[in-house]
C-alpha cells in the first residue's frame, strides 16, 4: 500500500458515500488531498458529492 496505486475497495467507496452527508453539515468550501490513488479517489467522491473544487497538493504524500 503506501505510495503504490492503488484504489478504493468496494467498501471504501460505500465508506466515502455515507460521509458525504455528515461533511456537509461541517459546511466545508473546498477539498485538499493528496495526488496518490486512493486519497484521490476519496476525495474525487467527497467533492463531487459536496459540489466543491478539489485542490491536489503534492506536499501531503
Amino acid at each position: 500500500m503506501g505510495r503504490r496505486p492503488v484504489g478504493l475497495s468496494d467498501e471504501g467507496r460505500a465508506q466515502t458515500a455515507a460521509l458525504v452527508p455528515l461533511l456537509r453539515t461541517l459546511a466545508p468550501d473546498r477539498v485538499v488531498t493528496s495526488p496518490l490513488a486512493r486519497a484521490r479517489e476519496t476525495a474525487d467522491a467527497v467533492a463531487s458529492g459536496l459540489g466543491l473544487p478539489l485542490a491536489l497538493e503534492s506536499d501531503l504524500v
